[in-house]
């Protein structure tokens, strides 16, 4: 055998796992800055939900004093559970809103309103819950499915999103 043809033999190997190894550090890389990316995605929806929705009708509520009166705060929290649910409709995006108890207040896609789902939320729940007033971003297994959160506390009416 010709010493040309050992070092190929020999460097063969050696440069097909270095293309496998970059290749993997590639996908990684890529999957990394498209979860970002979806976090920062739904940071910027939950921040447009939260002024959008919530503060405006607390405000509205506030300087009509009307806040205290409960049939009004929940006449505004359904509107908002109804438009919410209209806004996404149809798309893998949801919102659930838990109460400080764990409870489930709302959940915008009927897939996802399980006890199984939401079990796997509430230990996110639980830090909100502690940490009133913080945001919560991670992620979460559920089956075969992989999904981003973003979570917020709402204090006026101590709804955790």
């Amino acid at each position: 055998m010709k010493l040309q043809s050992k070092i190929t033999i020999g460097l063969l190997p050696l440069i097909l796992l270095s293309f496998l190894a970059l290749g993997a550090w590639s996908i990684n890389t890529a999957t990394k800055g498209i979860r970002r990316s979806q976090l920062g995605h739904l940071n910027l929806l939950v921040d447009t939900f939260f002024q959008e929705e919530l503060e405006k009708a607390n405000t509205i509520l506030t300087k009509n004093g009307l806040n205290t009166v409960n049939s009004f705060v929940e006449d505004y929290q359904k509107t908002i559970t109804e438009n919410t649910t209209k806004r996404f409709a149809g798309e893998k995006q949801q919102v659930t809103i838990f109460d400080n108890s764990g409870n489930v207040i709302f959940c915008s896609n009927p897939l996802y309103n399980n006890e199984d789902f939401h079990k796997q939320l509430r230990p996110y729940l639980q830090k909100t819950i502690s940490n009133s007033g913080t945001s919560f971003q991670g992620h979460l297994d559920h089956g075969a499915e992989y999904f981003n959160f973003v979570a917020r506390f709402f204090p006026p009416w101590r709804w955790h999103v």
